[in-house]
């Protein structure tokens, strides 16, 4: 998504950066020194390498600084081509009596828009937020104007990837997180997949190129 420096500020109080590894989402540890947080993203590693979908679930972990023990806040489940979220905010999965079972991301965090460039949930607050897959911005339903997060990749010699957040994203920074990571895998597929059509119509481009010539030698 979005690209910008990294280094919090009046607007962007609080930064969390991705520390681990300068690209991954799958692998990584998010921290925050202002507010003294850490998320953990785990995924193990694959067990069958030959197949056409993951076969792995992605766990995110929060620490509670008050015990030392990371609680589970969320699961992404990647084992079929329609992706499943579970998630408890705040209490955690592990939570005794909690029942979250795995949903359909797209119920969880539908398309919200025409062209499917937004997605959208309804945080544990009762308000309702979508991001802005193409940058990386997130905003609340009810007031479109200025974002109260924004996501930003990492850049060469520069900058991790990171999440400015404001301090409205304070109660809901569990949703935040997993919903960050879902939609930047997402604008990460989009982008794949775009390459692959441009690859594909460059390759068919020119292999019409090719046949022509042929064609025109051989008259």
């Amino acid at each position: 998504m979005g690209q910008t420096s990294s280094t919090p500020s009046d607007r962007w109080p609080y930064l969390l950066n991705f520390t681990s590894d300068i690209y991954s989402i799958a692998n990584n540890t998010l921290t925050c020194e202002e507010l003294g947080i850490r998320y953990r993203i785990y995924t193990p590693p694959r067990e069958r390498i030959l197949t056409l979908t993951d076969d792995r679930i992605t766990s995110i972990y929060r620490l509670d600084h008050e015990t030392q023990r990371e609680i589970l806040v969320a699961q992404l489940d990647n084992r079929s081509h329609k992706r499943h979220v579970r998630i408890a905010p705040g209490t955690g999965l592990d939570a005794p009596g909690l029942e979250a079972p795995f949903v359909r991301v797209k119920e969880y965090f539908p398309n919200v828009s025409k062209w499917r460039t937004k997605r959208g949930f309804r945080a544990s607050n009762g308000r309702e937020y979508f991001w802005r897959i193409y940058d990386g911005r997130l905003h609340r339903s009810d007031d479109k104007s200025e974002p109260i997060a924004k996501f930003s990749e990492a850049r060469l010699f520069g900058s991790p990837m990171h999440i400015k957040l404001t301090n409205e994203c304070l109660d809901i920074l569990d949703e935040i997180v997993v919903t960050c990571l879902i939609a930047e895998q997402k604008r990460r597929d989009q982008s794949s997949c775009l390459r692959e059509s441009s690859q594909s119509a460059g390759a068919s481009a020119g292999a019409a190129s090719a046949s022509a010539a042929a064609a025109a030698a051989a008259a």
